[in-house]
Parts: C-alpha cells; sequence; structure tokens
C-alpha cells in the first residue's frame, strides 16, 4: 500500500479523522466493561462492549487523548498522520523550579510543558503533589484547575500547595464558589462544575485512576480545557476495565517512576509487610455455603475475634510510638473495631469535620485513626508508618494505594510497614490473602510471616459473643 496522509484534527478536546480509514480505527476505539451485579447475596461479573467514539458527518469523533494511538494504527498501515491541532503554547519559566529536582522529576515536568496531556505513574509517596506545586510555578500566569475524587485528597493537596503559592489558590471545597481573582482552583471532581473552565488553562487531576468512574468520566468529557495531566500509582488495571477512558481524557502514560526509583530518588523508604494468621472465621463456621456478602460481613467486618486481634495489635504498636492508620473497606466494619478501640477517630466520607481530622492526625494529636477509603489514596501523611489492612481487599488498585501511604520520606524513618492478616478459615478468604500477597511480592516489599506478641496472644481469645454476630442471609 502507497502511503498516504490522513489528516487527524483536534479541536479542543475533540479529535475527528475520515470515515475512509475508521475500520482500522474502531476496533482500537473500543472496550469490554465489566459490571459487578449483586443477587442474592454473590457478586457476579458480565461484560458490556462499549465505543468511545461516534459519527458526525464524514468523520468519526472521539477524544484527543488517543491522538498517539490512532497516529500509531495509521502508520502500521502506511499511513502518514497529519496532525492539525490548536494546542495553546506555554512557555515554562524553568529557573523557578526547585533546584533539588531529581532526572525523574524533571522528566515529569518537561513532558508536560512539551505535551498536551499525558498520564504520569510514580508510587505513593513520591511526591506528586510536590510536582503539581512546581507545575503551577513553572506557569505563574496561567490559570489552573488541580481536581481529585475525594475531598481528603484535596485537602492534603492544599496543605501541599500552600506552601509558596497560598495567596493564589482558590480551595473551592472551602469556599464553594470560583474566585476569578485566584489562578488556582482546588476542586473535587464532582464541583467542577462550579467553575467556567472557559477561563482556565490546564486541569490536573490527582489520583487519575478514578477519573474513569461514570459520573466523574461525564463531568470530565464536558471540559473543553485543551491540556489534561494525570498523576497516579496506580492509572492501570481497574476492575470494571475502564482504563481506556483515562487515556481518552488524559493520554497515554508518558512517564514512568518505579518504587525502586522513588527509593533510589530518595522520595520513598522500603516496604515491609507483617503477616499475621487468622485462623477463626467468627460465626461464619455455622453457615455450610456462605454468600460472598456473608464472608465479607460475618467473616471480615463482624468477626469479633479477627477485629480484637486488629485493635490490640494497633494499640500495641502505638504504644511502640509508631503513628497509624487502620484502613477498612465500609464504615460499619471501622464502628465495629472502633468497639474494642474506643481511643481511635473514624474517618469517612460522611464525616464533617474531615479536614481538620486529618490536620490533627498530622500533628499527632489523634493517633490511630480507623478509615475507610477516603484516606485509601492521596493523603500526605508522612510519618505515617504503619498501615493496617483490616479490609481484606485483593484488587491491585486499593493494595498499592493504600499500602503505599506508609512510603513517605520523613525524619527517622528507614521503613514503612503493612500489617495484614492471612485469613485462613474460608477458601475465598485464603484466596483473597493470596492475591495481596503477590501483588505486595510484585512491588519488591519484603514479607514477614509473624505470630501475635505474647503479651497479645494470651488477652485475644476465640471465645466470642456468637449473639453479636451479623448473620446475614
Amino acid at each position: 500500500m502507497s502511503e498516504q496522509e490522513i489528516p487527524v484534527k483536534i479541536y479542543g478536546r475533540l479529535l475527528h479523522i475520515p470515515k475512509s480509514v475508521g475500520h482500522l480505527i474502531e476496533p482500537h476505539l473500543c472496550y469490554e466493561h465489566v459490571y459487578v451485579d449483586y443477587e442474592r447475596g454473590n457478586y457476579n461479573t458480565y461484560a458490556v462492549t462499549r465505543k468511545v467514539y461516534s459519527s458526525k458527518g464524514d468523520d468519526i469523533v472521539t477524544f484527543s487523548g488517543f491522538e498517539d494511538r490512532i497516529c500509531e494504527v495509521l502508520k502500521r498501515y502506511n499511513y502518514i498522520p497529519k496532525v492539525e491541532h490548536n494546542y495553546p503554547l506555554l512557555a515554562p519559566e524553568i529557573d523557578r523550579l526547585a533546584p533539588t529536582l531529581t532526572s525523574k522529576q524533571l522528566d515529569i515536568l518537561f513532558s508536560m510543558a512539551l505535551k498536551p496531556n499525558g498520564v504520569y505513574q510514580a508510587p505513593t509517596g513520591y511526591g506528586k503533589s510536590f510536582l503539581i506545586r512546581q507545575f503551577c510555578c513553572m506557569y505563574p500566569d496561567s490559570r489552573i484547575i488541580i481536581a481529585s475524587k475525594g475531598r481528603a485528597v484535596v485537602h492534603s493537596l492544599a496543605r501541599e500547595l500552600s506552601n509558596g503559592l497560598e495567596a493564589h489558590l482558590n480551595d473551592v471545597t472551602s469556599t464553594g464558589i470560583d474566585d476569578p481573582d485566584k489562578r488556582i482552583a482546588l476542586v473535587t471532581s464532582w464541583s467542577i462544575v462550579k467553575l467556567d473552565t472557559s477561563k482556565y488553562d490546564v486541569l490536573i487531576f490527582d489520583e487519575v485512576h478514578q477519573a474513569a468512574e461514570p459520573k466523574n468520566f461525564n463531568i470530565l468529557s464536558q471540559v473543553h480545557i485543551p491540556r489534561f495531566y494525570g498523576f497516579s500509582a496506580t492509572p492501570e488495571n481497574r476492575r470494571d476495565q475502564a482504563d481506556i477512558l483515562i487515556e481518552a481524557l488524559f493520554g497515554p502514560i508518558r512517564v514512568e517512576v518505579t518504587f525502586d526509583e522513588g527509593i533510589k530518588d530518595g522520595r520513598n523508604v522500603p516496604m515491609h509487610v507483617y503477616l499475621y494468621p487468622i485462623a477463626s472465621g467468627g460465626a461464619l463456621k455455622k453457615i455450610s455455603k456462605p454468600s460472598s456478602y456473608q464472608r465479607k460481613s460475618i467473616g471480615i467486618w463482624h468477626n469479633s475475634y479477627r477485629n480484637r486481634v486488629i485493635a490490640e495489635l494497633t494499640r500495641y504498636y502505638v504504644s511502640k510510638g509508631n503513628k497509624i492508620l487502620v484502613l477498612t473497606e465500609k464504615i460499619q466494619h471501622a464502628k465495629a473495631i472502633q468497639e474494642y478501640l474506643p481511643e481511635a477517630e473514624i474517618a469517612s466520607g460522611k464525616s464533617k469535620d474531615l479536614r481538620d481530622l486529618l490536620d490533627r492526625f498530622v500533628s499527632g494529636e489523634v493517633n490511630p485513626v480507623i478509615s475507610t477509603f477516603v484516606w485509601g489514596a492521596g493523603i500526605n501523611v508522612p510519618d505515617l508508618d504503619i498501615i493496617i489492612r483490616a479490609d481484606a481487599l485483593s484488587t491491585e488498585i486499593p493494595n498499592i494505594q493504600a499500602s503505599g501511604r506508609a512510603a513517605r520520606v520523613s525524619e527517622g524513618k528507614e521503613f514503612g510497614i503493612i500489617i495484614d492478616f492471612d485469613d485462613r478459615f474460608d477458601f475465598a478468604t485464603r484466596n483473597s490473602s493470596a492475591r495481596r500477597i503477590d501483588v505486595y511480592r510484585s512491588r519488591g516489599w519484603t514479607i514477614h510471616s509473624k505470630t501475635l506478641p505474647p503479651s497479645l496472644s494470651t488477652s485475644i481469645t476465640e471465645q466470642v459473643d456468637m449473639s453479636q454476630q451479623n448473620i446475614a442471609d
């Protein structure tokens, strides 16, 4: 086939290509979206093919984040893509950058300067909020939206960005308004609609793996700011297989920093996993064929023995001077643990004083904290040195995101610790534990099989009050 030029026209966030090559491109703009259906106590999955394009006149229309993907496909078939775009050129002021930046951090910032979009993958604790602040400094005249799904992430970003940029910041989660006198807007993804986005030059999304969630995607797809950038430790391997939607909005992964590179750069500490065995499933043993929900509700959330172990281990390590975050999947589990650990406070999406609680946790006024996954990603607590994984989830994103909370560098910290549990009381919980351990190994984290300290093993028994168990149908 002779080489032929194919126009690839980009208008803001949209990309147009001729229908004449649609048969080549369209298969690369589809994916199988995996849905989870809850029925009779069990979770079932099914997949539906979804298109990430539409037809308009003589063109196929999709998102500009697919520019690299489409050009690669056209070249594969000996076509020459001729890209036409209206990306505004922004001249960076390099002299404003911090002199301590590593080569990988410079790679990220220079890529953002040269490309109109991109996803930047770096391990939790590497300093993504620091890089976002450097980008804001590098473009002192640009209006920038910095967004994330959760309020807790936005609060942590506000704390980091206020160092040198406070006069330019508008934390919309606090003010509730779009302040035209502030050039940097901090906002949750659901509140982007409060902004006049036509007045902004750049959008940066932290924890960008969450951008593919349906409501977030629908909001972001209506924002026509030409420059979109995303940060995450886990931009791939979503359970719903919707990774392609992240690329549609933000483009491909431009720079990846590994965990080992983070340690080498002095931005992360090594991680150690302490694995404690849990042999008792509580009242789960009274059910011959438990459903998926019952395994969670009875075997994990309301398992008195397991919750007592978590509470006593937390108390034991706090007494050794450690700052501890206990992570749960559901608020009901957090409350069940708190029954045995009343000195702990709970952070959840329903907490009205979440910002104040985070400030008190960072300052050391509060320790420990039991949290749902509202604090499973994006919060910055440098001296947090132990994460206790009470949640028992097995998917890759929470395993990396949540566990990495303890990987941040702080004075005197040699390594971070994950306390997890080898739940041996049921084949499904054993498999879930094994998958978490596989993720830890894949990251190069050191795993230690542990037993309860003697002072605890004598105080914790498996004699639980069955009347307190929540046996679900």
